[in-house]
């Protein structure tokens, strides 16, 4: 695979970020989820101008393969800000590159600049969850914090 390179998004980008989207929901939710691609294009759109907003892409020969997308806001019931990733995807042939944690960085600096005090990463558990965070709590500094658990009602 070509070199991964990683850039900060553009709204001609919104289309294949919706695209990925869907692939993200399929993998990480259980089935009965229906992708909402225009809520999805219109958020990561919005995202894209957003002062509050953050969406990368990493990509190999001119090919899109992965995005994340995060927003900076004041967390539920403290007085912080923090920077949230909403969506994290590298479609599977384009994972291992070592570049894709430029991404990380990429989050890291969102937060320091928009006067975060925290970063927030999830994974879901098809994407090796114990190596990842192996990496992110020896290299990056990064606390485990919770896990969700999801039911059909």
């Amino acid at each position: 695979m070509a070199e991964m390179i990683v850039r900060d998004a553009t709204l001609g980008d919104v289309a294949a970020l919706v695209a990925h989207g869907r692939d993200f929901l399929m993998a990480a939710m259980p089935e009965g989820y229906s992708y909402d691609e225009a809520g999805a294009a219109a958020l990561v759109s919005g995202l894209i101008v957003s002062p509050a907003g953050l969406v990368v892409v990493a990509e190999c020969d001119r090919r899109l393969v992965g995005g994340l997308v995060a927003i900076a806001y004041k967390a539920p019931f403290t007085v912080e800000l923090q920077a949230r990733e909403i969506a994290w995807w590298i479609e599977p042939s384009a994972r291992g590159s070592r570049r894709v944690f430029d991404m990380i960085g990429r989050l890291e600096a969102f937060g320091a600049a928009t006067g975060c005090k925290h970063v927030v990463l999830s994974t879901i558990d098809s994407v090796s969850p114990d190596a990842l965070n192996r990496f992110l709590t020896s290299r990056r500094g990064y606390t485990h914090a919770e896990n969700a658990f999801i039911r059909a009602v």
